[in-house]
């Protein structure tokens, strides 16, 4: 990393390095120990997402699909300050971000076990304005810069009453599609989803009502050539993907 005011987090096991000097503030790699330094430092940062996405009533995304990213919301929030801090074993990072149009506080908190390569993560909003608003989505993690979906696979777990954590395991490129971005210049539309979180958006929306699903949102992506786990949602946890 050569970006002025980039910030690099983590631990023995897990590395987050963070552009905190563009206009919107991205994590723009997550490595573990033996990965090489991108060559292309820019082109990192190019493929990275925005710490946080947030749709507001009023206040939508640009994509024409389901996909809470792309927010306009998201592209305004600008870099504040950042806390890191160590306690019972856990490495923790606050980052706080401002919106000074709307006067929203955005809290985007990340912890990792010392010597394990795990993150968690969280997101917390407040409302510093003098008008009230209706928030929609907030994204709990975003993360790019990612290995190609044609390695990647989904772990999902069907969860129903005294069934729970019923995982099966398919190839991301099932539910993403390649949809020719160097020819056009655009991403696809696609994008894939846990039942638990599905229902509970089919259950908040029935009403207007915000209600607890009865089933949990699992989810998890692994690299199918390194047969690490990438990214995970939930309890409950994939079946083991090392060898």
């Amino acid at each position: 990393m050569t970006q002025e005011f980039s910030y690099r987090w983590g631990h023995s096991a897990l590395t987050a390095d963070f552009d905190l000097d563009g206009r919107t503030p991205r994590l723009v790699r997550l490595t573990v120990p033996g990965e090489p330094e991108p060559k292309n430092a820019a082109e990192a940062a190019g493929a990275a997402l925005p710490l946080v996405d947030v749709t507001l009533l009023g206040q939508g995304t640009g994509w024409s699909g389901p996909r809470f990213t792309g927010t306009a919301l998201g592209q305004r929030l600008t870099h504040r300050a950042h806390h890191a801090a160590y306690g019972d074993g856990w490495h923790h990072l606050t980052v706080q971000l401002q919106d000074r149009r709307g006067g929203l506080t955005v809290f985007v908190e990340y912890s990792s076990p010392d010597a394990v390569p795990v993150l968690r993560a969280r997101v917390r909003i407040r409302n510093d304005g003098d008008a009230p608003v209706t928030l929609r989505s907030v994204s709990s993690l975003l993360l790019g810069a990612l290995p190609s979906p044609n390695v990647l696979d989904v772990h999902r777990a069907r969860n129903d009453w005294l069934a729970e954590c019923r995982w099966h395991a398919e190839e991301l490129r099932e539910s993403v599609p390649d949809v020719g971005r160097a020819f056009h210049g655009h991403d696809g539309r696609a994008g894939c989803g846990s039942p638990g979180a599905e229902l509970a958006h089919r259950r908040a929306s029935g009403d207007g009502r915000a209600h607890r699903p009865h089933r949990r949102a699992l989810l998890a992506l692994a690299d199918r050539v390194r047969r690490e786990l990438a990214v995970g949602g939930g309890r409950g946890g994939p079946p083991r993907t090392s060898p």
